[in-house]
């Protein structure tokens, strides 16, 4: 996901990626030169002590979510999460809490949007070809959907990736 990631975020015109943090050091190096990442961490505790990054997107294993996201909210940063944004309800409820107090936006991320048959749907009623939409309902039955904030970063669209 963090290539992906990366890939949509180098398209954001005044988006920057800073930073990327991997514990492992040649797959490190081998995704910052890819994307041009300047910054190379191997170890969390080491980003948040530079600290020169607005949000992080926290694409670790669903596992290490809360771990991972905690210090960041902690140390203000905002935080885009992979799905699910923990394993388990307390930690997600934690998580929630530590962002509505420090006035941060942990939102979690929605991959579907990209999925083929979105795209093409998108395509179809964009260019008009099926006609004009009257009525459209859907449901999408994820329980951690219940994120209630969702806005943009305050001052500036610095992004640092968490690990790949």
């Amino acid at each position: 996901m963090a290539h992906a990631h990366a890939r949509k975020f180098g398209e954001i015109d005044g988006t920057e990626i800073v930073a990327s943090v991997e514990r492992d050091k040649e797959r490190l190096n081998a995704f910052c030169d890819e994307y041009n990442i300047a910054n190379h961490f191997t170890l969390l505790e080491d980003a948040l002590a530079w600290g020169a990054f607005e949000a992080a997107e926290n694409v670790t294993p669903d596992a290490v979510h809360y771990p991972t996201t905690i210090p960041l909210l902690a140390a203000g940063k905002h935080v885009f999460c992979e799905k699910p944004l923990a394993s388990n309800f307390p930690d997600a409820d934690e998580m929630a809490s530590a962002e509505e107090k420090a006035g941060l936006i942990n939102i979690v991320n929605l991959s579907y949007h990209d999925v083929a048959a979105l795209q093409k749907a998108h395509e179809l009623i964009a260019t008009g070809e099926i006609g004009e939409i009257r009525h459209f309902e859907a449901s999408y039955l994820q329980s951690w959907l219940t994120q209630p904030t969702v806005g943009t970063l305050g001052s500036g669209r610095e992004v640092a990736l968490a690990p790949i």
